[in-house]
C-alpha cells in the first residue's frame, strides 16, 4: 500500500475538522454581526439594553467555546498522527497537506479572490498550519529515534535535516501558497523558530558531510545559510564546494554575486570570467551586480 493510499483517509479527516471550526467561527461572527446590526438599525431606547444583553451574551458565549475547541483542537489533530501506522507517515502528510492547501480550501467567492483568500486565513491558517506543524515535528522525532539505535548512518543525517529544513520553510511567508499572508508570520517567535531549525539542519548536514562529503550536502548548509542571511558564512560554504567542484555555475553565480554584494570585486570578476567561458547569459546577469554593495 503506498504512501497517497495511507494518507487518504488522515488526510480527509483534518479537512472534516478544519471545515468544522471554519463552520463554527464563521457562524458565530455572522450571528454577532446581525445582532450588532439589529443593535444599531432596529433598536429603541427601551429595547436597547435587551439588544446590548443578548450581544454580550453571545460574545460571551463565544470566547468560552473557542478556548474549549482550541483545547480540544490540538487533541483531536495529535489523535489524527495516532491513526498512521508508524511515525515515519507524518513527514509525508506534512508534504502532502502543503501540495493540497489550496484544493482544502475551495474558493468560495469567486468574484471577489482577494476577500475569499482573507476569509480562508481567518478560518482556516491556523488549523492548517498547526497540523503540519504537529506532523513535521512528529517526523523529527521519529529520526531522532531512529539515529540514537545507528548514529553513524549519514543518510539518518541527511534525512533529520531535511525534516528540520521542512519545518524552517513551514515558518517562512515566502514559502506559503496563501496570497494574503497571516500576521504571525510576521512575529519575532516565528521568526526565532525559522532560525532554531536551520540550525539544526546545517547541524545534521555537517555531521552528514564528516561522514561522507558530498556536493550536494554541501550547497544545501549554504542554502540554508542563505536563508538565516548569514552571507559571510554562506561564502565560506560556496568556497568548499567550489573547491570540491570548482565548475559548479549556480556556485559559481552565488558566490560572485556575494563578492559583488560585500565589495570584492575582484574575486567577483574571476568567478565572472570563468561562468562567462561555459554559461554567457548568467555571466551577464551576475555583472549587473558589479559595485551593488551598500555603506
Amino acid at each position: 500500500m503506498n504512501v497517497t493510499t495511507i494518507l487518504t483517509a488522515p488526510i480527509q479527516s483534518f479537512s472534516s475538522l478544519a471545515r468544522f471550526y471554519a463552520r463554527f467561527h464563521g457562524s458565530c461572527c455572522s450571528l454577532l454581526a446581525i445582532e450588532l446590526f439589529a443593535l444599531i438599525g432596529f433598536a429603541s431606547r427601551r429595547s436597547a439594553g435587551i439588544f446590548v444583553a443578548v450581544l454580550l451574551f453571545t460574545l460571551f458565549t463565544y470566547v468560552v467555546l473557542t478556548v474549549l475547541l482550541h483545547t480540544q483542537r490540538e487533541e483531536r489533530l495529535r489523535a489524527l498522527q495516532a491513526t498512521f501506522p508508524d511515525a515515519s507517515y507524518a513527514l509525508h502528510m506534512a508534504i502532502k497537506l502543503a501540495e493540497q492547501e489550496e484544493s482544502l480550501y475551495s474558493n468560495r467567492f469567486p468574484l471577489c479572490p482577494i476577500l475569499s483568500e482573507k476569509l480562508r486565513n481567518i478560518l482556516y491558517w491556523k488549523t492548517f498550519f498547526r497540523m503540519r506543524e504537529l506532523s513535521i515535528q512528529a517526523g523529527i522525532t521519529h529520526l531522532v529515534h531512529r539515529i540514537q539505535t545507528n548514529p553513524l548512518d549519514s543518510y539518518l543525517h541527511i534525512e533529520l535535516a531535511n525534516a528540520y529544513e521542512q519545518l524552517a520553510f513551514l515558518y517562512l511567508p515566502s514559502q506559503s501558497s496563501l496570497r494574503w499572508i497571516p500576521r504571525a508570520y510576521t512575529s519575532s517567535s516565528m521568526q526565532k523558530k525559522c532560525l532554531h531549525a536551520c540550525e539544526r539542519a546545517i547541524e545534521e548536514l555537517s555531521i552528514a558531510q564528516t561522514q561522507s562529503p558530498s556536493i550536494e550536502i554541501c550547497a544545501k548548509i549554504g542554502a540554508l545559510y542563505r536563508l538565516q542571511g548569514l552571507n559571510q558564512k554562506e561564502i565560506f560554504s560556496l568556497q568548499t564546494l567550489l573547491q570540491q567542484d570548482p565548475s559548479h555555475a549556480p556556485s559559481q553565480f552565488r558566490l560572485g554575486l556575494l563578492y559583488f554584494m560585500h565589495g570584492r570585486h575582484a574575486e567577483g570578476l574571476q568567478l565572472y570570467a570563468l561562468l562567462h567561458q561555459t554559461h554567457p547569459q548568467e555571466a551577464k546577469v551576475l555583472i549587473e551586480h558589479y559595485d551593488s554593495c551598500t555603506f
